[in-house]
Order: C-alpha cells, then sequence, then structure tokens
C-alpha cells in the first residue's frame, strides 16, 4: 500500500473564533467552524423547530438514535450558521441538490456563499 499525500495550498493557518469575533459577512476567505456535540442527549424542541420535516424524514432512516441526533444536531448548526451569513431566519434556508447532487442553498440570494459539512467523532 503505498502513503498519500494531501496537500491544502487554501487553509494555512486555523484561528478558532468565537461566534461574537465573527462578521458573519461572505467574502474571499474561508470560515472555519467546530461544534462539539453529544449524540446521546436528546435533540432539543428548539433544535426540532428549525429542522426541515425532509430532514426530520432522513434522520429517521437511521438506525440508531445516537445517528439520528447527530444528523439532527448537525442540520441545526448548519442551519444556524449559514443563516447568520445569508441574514434569514434558520428554518427559512431552502436546500437543493445541485450538479452531481451536491446540495446547494437554493434562496442565498445573490450571496456567493459555498458551504462544506464534515464530521468527526464528537465534532461537526
Amino acid at each position: 500500500m503505498s502513503a498519500i499525500t494531501v496537500t491544502n495550498k487554501f487553509i494555512t493557518d486555523i484561528g478558532w473564533l468565537e461566534p461574537c469575533a465573527c462578521s458573519f459577512s461572505v467574502g474571499h476567505r474561508i470560515d472555519v467552524w467546530s461544534i462539539a456535540i453529544n449524540p446521546l442527549q436528546p435533540v432539543p424542541e428548539a433544535c426540532m423547530a428549525i429542522i426541515s420535516a425532509d430532514e426530520v424524514t432522513r434522520a429517521d432512516r437511521f438506525y440508531l438514535q445516537k445517528d439520528r441526533n447527530r444528523f439532527m444536531f448537525s442540520r441545526w448548526a448548519l442551519r444556524t450558521i449559514l443563516a447568520k451569513y445569508l441574514h434569514l431566519q434558520p428554518a427559512e434556508i431552502e436546500f437543493e441538490a445541485g450538479k452531481n447532487k451536491k446540495p446547494h442553498i437554493k434562496n442565498s440570494g445573490v450571496a456567493a456563499l459555498h458551504y462544506n459539512m464534515s464530521h468527526s467523532a464528537g465534532n461537526i
């Protein structure tokens, strides 16, 4: 088996900011967010109010409750963060499948906002 080398030419230094220190403006930069969750805790009603019916249906496809919770928490976090950049309410964000079924924001307006989400252990 050969070694794999990964080169990142976009992010040279990661600086973690508190949300109150972020301008939430769309520009020519990459913002990185890390959120620690406990998927064994139930998803609060406040989070459920933000998540769409389609997302709940998708979550229900997971066999384990912790996986359903992780999915719900991640969708809540994604909607909450994107809403601040787009000046929308989190529940107002509409996602759709684009080229190659990659999801993007349907109602982002003129903002050139691109996002990506990954999961690692208890972080999203």
